[in-house]
Order: C-alpha cells, then sequence, then structure tokens
C-alpha cells in the first residue's frame, strides 16, 4: 500500500523489512492497484489451492489416487497451515513455488529430461525471491540433490557437479533483481542480515533481528522428542500441526523397500527438519512449505503399505478421525480469531467489521484512518506510531517496524522546544 501511494517501490526510511525479496507481495501490489485488498486476500488462498493440486497429480501419477487424496488432506488440514490460508500470507505462495521445485526436480530424477532440471532451478528462483527463510529449503534441496545423484542414482561426480551448478545458477538469476537491489542500497544482498559484517548501511534496532521467536528451552524433550510437546502447542507459538505426524510416525519404520523417490522426499524434509530446528526456532509458519513434501511422505506410508486389509481400515479410520479433528479444532481458531460468520450472516458492515477489536487485530486503527481518509487533504501526511500496518491509509504516511527506532524519538533528539518540533514536523 506504501508503495501504491507513493507510485513507486522504495526503501521505507524506518522499516527495514522493506528491503525484504517480495515476490509474492508484488501479485498483491498488482491486486491493491487493480482491485482491493479483498482480491489479494484471494490469490493468498488460492496459492494453497495449487499447493493442494501440485500435491494430489504428482502423487497421482506416481502412486495412487487414494495416496494423493491421504497427502492432499494431510497438507491443508493442518491447523496452522489452515489459519495462514485466510491470512494475507506469504507462506502458500512460497509452498507452491517450492512444491513445483521439488517435484519438477524429481520428474527430472526419473525421466532424464533437461527441462524439469531448469523448470524446478526458475522456480525455486521464484521461491528464493518470496523471503529470506526459504534459503534454509534451498540449501536442503541443493544438498539433497547432489547427494541423492551421487549415491542414490549412482551418476558421475563431474556430471552431479555439472547439474548441481546448473541449478544453482539459474535459480540465483531468477531471484537476482531482489539482491542486486539491496547490494546497490545498502551493500548487502540480504539486509538486514548480517549487517554488522557486510554493507554500509547498518539497521538501527531496539532488540535483536533474531528474537522472533525465542528459542525454546534446550532440553533432550524439546529438541529430539520436539515432534510431542510441538503436538501439544506447548513448544512454540502458534505451533499447531495436529496430531497426525505424530500417530503414524511408527508407519514410517516399517517398510524395508522404499521407493526411490520417496527416498529423495525423506532426505530433503531431514535437512529442512534440522535446519528448521536449528535456525527456525520449530516456528511451525516457517515450516509450511515443507509440509506438502512431508505430507506425500506420510501419505506413502499409510497407504503403500502391505498391512493386512482390516488393519489398513483401521488406520483410515484413526486417519479420518484426526482430519476432522484438525478441522473443527482449525474452525474453533477462525470464530475466535476473526468471527467470519457473525460477518457474513448479519447485517454488519465492513466499516463496523473493522471497527472492531478481535484477537488477530489488536488496537484497530480503522476509525482513525477513516475519518483521515475522508478529512484531510492528500497533501498531508500521517506519522503512525506503534502502529506498523498502513493498509486502509490513503493517504502518505509513514510507519516503522517493532524493532526500529521511532521517528517521533529521532525528530526529539534534533530538537530543544516545542517550536522546534513544530518546524520538524512540517
Amino acid at each position: 500500500n506504501y508503495w501504491k501511494l507513493q507510485n513507486k517501490i522504495c526503501f521505507v526510511p524506518y522499516l527495514f523489512a522493506s528491503l525484504y525479496p517480495f515476490n509474492i507481495n508484488m501479485i498483491y501490489l498488482l491486486n491493491l492497484v487493480l482491485s482491493n485488498d479483498i482480491s489479494a486476500k484471494i490469490i493468498h488462498w488460492f496459492c494453497g489451492v495449487i499447493s493442494v493440486a501440485l500435491i494430489y497429480f504428482f502423487v497421482k501419477e506416481y502412486f495412487s489416487k487414494t495416496a494423493a487424496l491421504v497427502a492432499c488432506l494431510i497438507f491443508y488440514t493442518v491447523p496452522t497451515l489452515m489459519a495462514v490460508s485466510w491470512k494475507t500470507a506469504i507462506e502458500l505462495g512460497i509452498a507452491a513455488f517450492e512444491l513445483a521445485g521439488v517435484f519438477c526436480l524429481v520428474e527430472y530424477f526419473t525421466k532424464e529430461e533437461k527441462k524439469y532440471l531448469l523448470l524446478s532451478a526458475i522456480f525455486w528462483g521464484f521461491a528464493l525471491g518470496s523471503k529470506y527463510i526459504v534459503l534454509l529449503e534451498f540449501f536442503s534441496i541443493f544438498l539433497s540433490f547432489f547427494i541423492y545423484s551421487l549415491f542414490i542414482n549412482k551418476k558421475k561426480l563431474s556430471l552431479v557437479i555439472k547439474e548441481c551448478i546448473i541449478f544453482l545458477l539459474l535459480a540465483l538469476l531468477v531471484v537476482s533483481p531482489w539482491y542486486i537491489r539491496n547490494i546497490i542500497l545498502t551493500g548487502n544482498p540480504v539486509f538486514p542480515f548480517f549487517a554488522h559484517k557486510i554493507g554500509f548501511v547498518k539497521p538501527r534496532i531496539v532488540g535483536n533481528i533474531f528474537s522472533d521467536p525465542a528459542h525454546p528451552k534446550f532440553t533432550f524433550k524439546n529438541y529430539f522428542l520436539f515432534l510431542w510437546p510441538l503436538t501439544l502447542g506447548r513448544l512454540q507459538q502458534e505451533s499447531y500441526p495436529g496430531a497426525i505426524f505424530l500417530v503414524f510416525l511408527p508407519l514410517l519404520f516399517l517398510f524395508k523397500n522404499v521407493d526411490k523417490k520417496i527416498k529423495f522426499l525423506i532426505v530433503y524434509a531431514i535437512f529442512c527438519t534440522i535446519l528448521w530446528v536449528l535456525i527456525g526456532r520449530f516456528y511451525l509458519r516457517y515450516f509450511i512449505p515443507v509440509i506438502g513434501v512431508v505430507a506425500v511422505i506420510y501419505a506413502y506410508f499409510i497407504v503403500e503399505n502391505n498391512l493386512s486389509k482390516s488393519f489398513k481400515n483401521f488406520v483410515y479410520f484413526i486417519f479420518l478421525f484426526l482430519v476432522a479433528s484438525n478441522i473443527n479444532f482449525s474452525q474453533r481458531i477462525l470464530h475466535f480469531t476473526q468471527t467470519p460468520a457473525k460477518f457474513v450472516f448479519s447485517d454488519m458492515s465492513i466499516k463496523e467489521y473493522l471497527f472492531t477489536q478481535r484477537p488477530s487485530y489488536p488496537c484497530p486503527y480503522y476509525s482513525v484512518v477513516d475519518w483521515a481518509n475522508k478529512n484531510l487533504s492528500k497533501k498531508s501526511k500521517i506519522l503512525f506510531l506503534g502502529e506498523t500496518r498502513g493498509l486502509f491509509c490513503e493517504i502518505p504516511y509513514l510507519i516503522h517496524g517493532v524493532l526500529e527506532y521511532s521517528p517521533l524519538v529521532e525528530m526529539l533528539k534534533k530538537v530543544n522546544n516545542e517550536d522546534e518540533l513544530y518546524l520538524e514536523f512540517k
């Protein structure tokens, strides 16, 4: 919205996040310019639909329709994922790009057609241009690619190195506009990370960039049996994976001969999990793009096993019960945080809805912004204090992030009295 009002892609002085890569946000910008915020929200929701479709057609092609349906249900009924799907976040957009990248790589291993390698690199480039956290998954896929090609596909080392270099360079080429922009503006391609060592711009922050969310207490249970406290919602904020991954974990150890494609996905998921634990702090939202791959792995072990028919039916019954539980839990989260039914099935206006405080929308500022939009001239400028959101503001404004120095404090440092402050505001 800030870029829309400024008519340019620009750096917001008190918001270092404005130098992040923004591929998916650029789609939202297009919707804001051509339509409104609701259409941007629909785009994010539709990214979830695309992710489900990718999982379905991939699993159906190589395994079965039943496995495909199970994989889709596992993926899309994760409560945290469902909660994210009704926000204008970016995780489902990243998931769509990453899943396309992973599945194209599997296609390349299976069919040995170069176009799939190139397509995979392009999709990964789009994912890298959407959020820095994707660097963890990209490192994982690159490492998995190298190990799988060398040790499982038994290719020559020289050929594996050549393929990996092509994959890496093409992905970096696709994401390069964002990194080049940062180099020009700050001297650091991944600003604000490592800014104390790289570049000529230092982020002016109160606190630590890496402080949210905090690391859980280091214990054997938290770090080596993390799936248990994670499932119970005791390990990290927004920790709602559902019980499917915990309940069906034993099935992963029953197979002797595992399909090569699943082996590759397991290697990738293991690397992603290790980096997520060490760097992502068990924050499940960071792991959403990988959940689709984990869902495929679990679906394979749930469906494509040699267990007796009666036991398999029992497994399906437990599975459907857990899916229903996830949906029910997600519905409760939705009702508690956004109360959509009250808005849809009553005569409440959009204005009234946006005026109302709720857990997902604390301290609603819309009433002030609505008054400003109607009563101030377009030549005015609004300074937001203690508020990082400016979505509904139609007048030029300045915001600051949670960690950044406040513009007001910076102004106060320059002046000696109220007259000078007035001039500084002007």
